[in-house]
C-alpha cells in the first residue's frame, strides 16, 4: 500500500533588499514555503515518512522590486533546476517556473514606489522521494535565475544569491530520535539602559541527547537587541542534527528609569537690572530610554527677574514613559552698590565776597532700583565756598539701604583785579617859584572778592610837585594780591615875569605915535624874573591889536647892556599896534604903537609905567 501523499507549500516571503553599498540595487527573487509568514522560509522539515515514499511539494517565488534597475516590460523571469543535492536512495521530480513582474513595476533608472507588492510566481510543484533505509535526511535544491527577451542592462537586475530550498526527513527504523532540550533562565526585571529601553543580555543553551555537540539555540529578540520598555517576550528554537526542534520561552520585564536633571551649582551673583537680576542658567536633562533628550521645566525661567536675595529655582522634567524627576538649586543675588557720578576736581573763579558760591551737577543711579537716586552734597549747591581749595562730599543710599560715597575738590581763586572808580583826571598848575601844590580827591576801588581793596597813589594829594609834568599812578590792590592801576598828569608851568625900560623916543610911557613911512628907534633895557637880560636872540614883533603879528625886526644888545633895533613903519596902515621885545622866544614887554597919516598930528600917549608882563615857561 503507497503511504498517504500530503502535499505541503513553500511559498515566499515579500523581503525587499535594501542595500547600501554604492552600486546600482537590484531585484531579488527568493523561494519560500510559507507566504502567510513574515521572512523566507526556505528551509522545511517533512519530519518522519515512510521508506521510498513520494512527498510533493509546491514551492513559491517572490520577486521583489529594490533599487533603480529593474525587470522591463515585455520581460519575464525564467528559474531553471540549478546545484542540487539529494541523500543517496533518494530521489525527486521538479520543473521550471516562468512568471511575471507585478502591476506599478517602475521602469529602469527609477527608484521603487512605497505602494509597489512583491510579484509572487509559482507554485512549482516538486516531489522528493525518501531513501528506503532509516536515517534523517537533508535535500537541496537551487534555481538559476535569467529574463526572457534580454536586452544590455540585464545582467544589473538581479542581486543575491539563486533562490534555494532545503527540506529534511526522517526515515523510520532504528533508535527514534528525541528533541533537544532548552535551558531557558527564569523571568526577569531590569532597568532600562539604552536608548529605546534595554539592551538584551541573557544565556540560553541546548542539549540533546544523541548530538556529541550541542545544538546552538536561536532566539528572538536575540542578544544585543533592544528591548522596550515593558514586558518582553524571549522566543527560542533549538533544533538537533536530526532536526528534531524543541521550542520555549521567557520574560524580561524592562523598568522605565526616572530622567536625569542636570542642575548647575547654586551661585551669587550681582543685580543686573532693576529689580534684581535677569535670571540665567543652563539646566539639562537626559533619559537612558528616550531617543531625544526630555525637556526640562524650570521656574523662575530663564529671562525672568530675580529679586534680591536667595532664590530657589525648581526644575522637573518627565520622560516619554510619563516618569518624572524634580530638582532645584539656589541663585542669591547679591544688591549692589549705587554708583555716583561726581564732576572732576575743578577750579573756579570767585564771584561773591569772601569765595564763590557753589555751583555743580552730581547724579547716582542703581540698578536694582531702576533709576537715578538723589545723592546728598555737603558744601550743598548755592552754600558758600572759600577761597583756596573746598572739598565737597557726597552720598547717595540705594533702597536697601547700601550707601556709596565719594568726593571731589572745588578750588576757589581770586584772579580778578579790583575796579579803580573815580581817578581824576589831567590838572594844570601854575607857579612862579620851582613847584605847585597837588591837591585831588583819591580814587576808591571795587572788588568781586575783597570787600576792602587797598588803595595807594605815587603822588599822595597835598604833594608840591615840580615844573613840568609829573604822572600821579594810583594802584587798587585786593586780599589776593591782584592789582590794578591808572594814572593822571598834572602839569605845573611856571610863571617868568619879565620888565622893559623903553628910553626915548618910545620914552617910560611904553607908548608912541608915528607918521607912517618913519623908521622909529628903539632901545630897552630888559629884565626877566629880577635878572637883566644882556644875551640871547632879540626880537621885535609888531602886532595889530586884535590881530596877529604883521611884521618882525631884529633886536640887538649892546655892550652896555642895553638892547637896540629900528622899527619901520612902512607898509603899516594907519591904526592901532603893540610891538613886543623877546628874548629866545620868552616876551619881555611891549608898548603901544599907532600909526597916523602924514597929515594927522602926532603926540605921545600920556606916560604910564610900563610893567614887564607875566608870562608861562
Amino acid at each position: 500500500m503507497h503511504p498517504a501523499i500530503v502535499r505541503r507549500a513553500l511559498a515566499a516571503a515579500a523581503v525587499i533588499t535594501l542595500l547600501t553599498v554604492p552600486s546600482v540595487f537590484a531585484e531579488t527573487v527568493d523561494a519560500d514555503r510559507d507566504l502567510l509568514d513574515v521572512g523566507s522560509q526556505n528551509s522545511y522539515n517533512l519530519g518522519t515518512v515512510q521508506p521510498g515514499s513520494d512527498n510533493p511539494i509546491d514551492v513559491f517565488f517572490v520577486l521583489t522590486c529594490s533599487g533603480t534597475s529593474h525587470v522591463d516590460a515585455g520581460q519575464n523571469i525564467r528559474l531553471l533546476l540549478g546545484p542540487r543535492s539529494v541523500p543517496p536512495g533518494g530521489g525527486f521530480s521538479v520543473g521550471s517556473l516562468l512568471f511575471g513582474k507585478g502591476a506599478n513595476w517602475p521602469a529602469d533608472g527609477l527608484p521603487c514606489p512605497a505602494t509597489v507588492q512583491p510579484s509572487i510566481g509559482g507554485p512549482l510543484h516538486m516531489t522528493v522521494t525518501a531513501p528506503t533505509l532509516s536515517g534523517n535526511y537533508r535535500y537541496m535544491f537551487s534555481w538559476t535565475r535569467s529574463l526572457t527577451n534580454p536586452n544590455a542592462s540585464d545582467g544589473t537586475v538581479f542581486e543575491g544569491s539563486n533562490p534555494w530550498v532545503e527540506i529534511f526527513l526522517d526515515v523510520p527504523g532504528g533508535q527514534a530520535n528525541t528533541p533537544p532540550t532548552l535551558h531557558l533562565p527564569a523571568n526577569s526585571t531590569i532597568d532600562g539602559n539604552t536608548t529605546g529601553g534595554a539592551t538584551a543580555a541573557y544565556v540560553v543553551t541546548a542539549s540533546d541527547i544523541e548530538d556529541a555537540v550541542a545544538p546552538t539555540p536561536l532566539c528572538s529578540p536575540a542578544v544585543g537587541s533592544v528591548l522596550p520598555v515593558g514586558a518582553n517576550t524571549i522566543t527560542c528554537i533549538a533544533t538537533d542534527s536530526g532536526r528534531q526542534m524543541t521550542t520555549g520561552s521567557f520574560t524580561i520585564t524592562v523598568r522605565n528609569t526616572a530622567p536625569m536633571l542636570h542642575l548647575p551649582d547654586d551661585s551669587t551673583i550681582d543685580g543686573n537690572r532693576t529689580g534684581g537680576a535677569t535670571a540665567a542658567y543652563v539646566v539639562t536633562a537626559t533619559d537612558i530610554e528616550d531617543p531625544v533628550a526630555p525637556t526640562p521645566s524650570c521656574s523662575p525661567a530663564v529671562g525672568e527677574v530675580l529679586p534680591v536675595g536667595p532664590n530657589t529655582i525648581s526644575c522637573s522634567v518627565t520622560d516619554t514613559n510619563g516618569r518624572t524627576t524634580t530638582g532645584s538649586f539656589t541663585i542669591t543675588v547679591r544688591n549692589t552698590s549705587p554708583t555716583l557720578t561726581l564732576p572732576a576736581d575743578s577750579t573756579v573763579e570767585g564771584d561773591s565776597t569772601g569765595g564763590a558760591t557753589a555751583a555743580y551737577v552730581v547724579t547716582a543711579s542703581d540698578t536694582e532700583d531702576g533709576g537715578a537716586l538723589a545723592p546728598s552734597c555737603s558744601p550743598a549747591v548755592g552754600a558758600h565756598l572759600n577761597l583756596g581749595p573746598n572739598t565737597i562730599s557726597c552720598t547717595a543710599t540705594d533702597s536697601n539701604g547700601l550707601p556709596t560715597s565719594g568726593s571731589f575738590v572745588i578750588t576757589v581763586e581770586d584772579t580778578t583785579a579790583p575796579t579803580l572808580v573815580g581817578l581824576p583826571g589831567d590838572v594844570s598848575l601854575t607857579t612862579t617859584t620851582s613847584g605847585a601844590t597837588l591837591t585831588y580827591t583819591p580814587p576808591t576801588a571795587t572788588d568781586i572778592v575783597d570787600a576792602s581793596p587797598s588803595i595807594l597813589c605815587s603822588t599822595a594829594s597835598g604833594a608840591t610837585i615840580p615844573v613840568g609834568d609829573t604822572t600821579v599812578t594810583c594802584t587798587a590792590r585786593d586780599a589776593s594780591g591782584n592789582t590794578s592801576s591808572a594814572s593822571f598828569v598834572a602839569h605845573v608851568s611856571r610863571l617868568h615875569v619879565g620888565g622893559a625900560t623903553w628910553e626915548d623916543p618910545v620914552g617910560a610911557s611904553a607908548g608912541i605915535v608915528v607918521n607912517g613911512s618913519r623908521t622909529i628907534p628903539v632901545k630897552v633895557q630888559l629884565v626877566l624874573d629880577g635878572q637883566v637880560l644882556t644875551r640871547g636872540a632879540g626880537l621885535l614883533t609888531v602886532s595889530a591889536c586884535g590881530g596877529g603879528a604883521v611884521d618882525t625886526e631884529a633886536l640887538d644888545v649892546q655892550s652896555n647892556g642895553r638892547w637896540m633895533g629900528h622899527l619901520s613903519t612902512d607898509g603899516l596902515a594907519a591904526g592901532c599896534y603893540r610891538v613886543t621885545a623877546s628874548v629866545d622866544g620868552q616876551a619881555i614887554g611891549s608898548f603901544a604903537l599907532d600909526v597916523r597919516t602924514d597929515s594927522s598930528p602926532v603926540s605921545k600917549p600920556a606916560k604910564t609905567p610900563e610893567k614887564g608882563p607875566k608870562t608861562k615857561s
